[in-house]
């Protein structure tokens, strides 16, 4: 089902679009509409008996008539109800045009099947105008009560749809986001370990080549199956990152420590796939690779009330580290994915510590369990 808020001649002109799901969605609204039909036909067979008689009103007396009039008030209900159905696709003014007409026709129609079974009944051929015009004002009044409800619920059914659709429309997109942001990290990724591999076969380091080159594969065949809108277990995050410091020991294990602490308690915290590889990437880029000396990498988690934070530290030298300034791939990616996966929920934030010699990024994420 489509629904257009706003057609082309104006704001106040709202459409119906016939519906375009499937048959089961069609027959799901025609059943709820009989349904609520035979509610509303109920109620008003009850309202003007029973009702009419504990006020003291005239007690309608239940003939074969009289039944066979109740009896067809419901299929007048179904009638207008059908032809409604029918023109879901017009305007609003126009539907508001057809139930007014629809109810002055099923009233007309009602209002003579009474005429003619009064007349059945008491055998007197004189025509009661006055009743006739009492039943035409009661029933179109009632059948123009029921075309209101039934447009209302129309118009409810195609907004829930249409929501339902746009909800969809809106997970796609954000799916098709996140798999762009996903595969951009890739070529930044085997850019940092093509040059660690290139170091390598320039210093002659055959052996430790072989070795990177062999867990490269195996990180790949690890990593590039993930879901990128997936959401995987902390110590499985970190524990791909151990994998991919590893590699990078290869051609640094003379000057690079590796720390990491994260709780054992916090292991089966949820996180995005691979949301912490872009921060250890930069960490060896633009700290082991860019200063001289023993350099450390520290990767935590704690969890903060209702919050999770992630961070990632590693030495640094001010004048040649412009990581700092968060203008980065690594860091532009995180925040993205993280923005639009956790609305006004997560946060990226760096700073440096340690007199200046030590940049911090944390990464704020809901606390979610697995």
């Amino acid at each position: 089902m489509r629904f257009s808020p706003f057609p082309e001649d104006g704001p106040e002109k709202l459409h119906l679009a016939a519906p375009t799901g499937p048959s089961r969605e069609r027959r799901r609204i025609l059943r709820a509409c009989v349904w609520l039909a035979a509610g509303y036909c109920v109620a008003i067979i009850f309202l003007t008996t029973v009702m009419r008689g504990f006020l003291g009103g005239e007690r309608y007396e239940l003939t074969a008539a009289r039944m066979t009039l109740f009896a067809l008030a419901p299929v007048l209900i179904m009638a207008v109800s059908l032809a409604l159905l029918w023109s879901r696709s017009r305007s609003l003014r126009s539907m508001a045009a057809q139930s007014v007409a629809l109810s002055l026709g099923a009233a007309c129609i009602f209002g003579l099947l009474d005429q003619s079974l009064n007349v059945y009944e008491s055998q007197q051929v004189a025509f009661d105008l006055s009743d006739f015009s009492y039943n035409m004002l009661y029933g179109s009044a009632l059948v123009f009560g029921w075309c209101c409800l039934l447009v209302a619920y129309l118009f409810s059914a195609d907004l829930m749809e249409r929501e339902r659709r746009m909800h969809a429309w809106r997970e796609e997109a954000m799916n098709a986001q996140m798999r762009a942001l996903r595969y951009q990290i890739n070529p930044h990724f085997l850019f940092n370990t093509m040059n660690a591999l290139a170091g390598l076969m320039e210093e002659r380091a055959v052996d430790q080549a072989r070795t990177m080159l062999l867990s490269l594969s195996s990180y790949l065949r690890a990593t590039l199956t993930l879901d990128p809108s997936a959401a995987i277990p902390l110590e499985e995050e970190v524990a791909m990152q151990q994998r991919y410091l590893d590699i990078e020991q290869e051609r640094f294990s003379d000057r690079m420590r590796v720390s990491i602490n994260v709780p054992a308690s916090l292991g089966k915290t949820l996180v995005p796939a691979l949301v912490l590889q872009p921060l250890v990437e930069n960490a060896v880029k633009h700290g082991v690779c860019s200063m001289p000396g023993p350099v450390e990498i520290a990767v935590s988690a704690r969890a903060d009330e209702d919050q999770l934070l992630l961070v990632v530290e590693n030495d640094f030298c001010p004048l040649t580290g412009r990581i700092s300034h968060g203008t980065g791939i690594g860091l532009r990616n995180v925040r993205e994915r993280i923005a639009l996966q956790f609305p006004q929920k997560a946060a990226l934030t760096t700073e440096t510590v340690g007199e200046g010699r030590r940049f911090r990024v944390t990464v704020c994420l809901p606390l979610r369990w697995g």
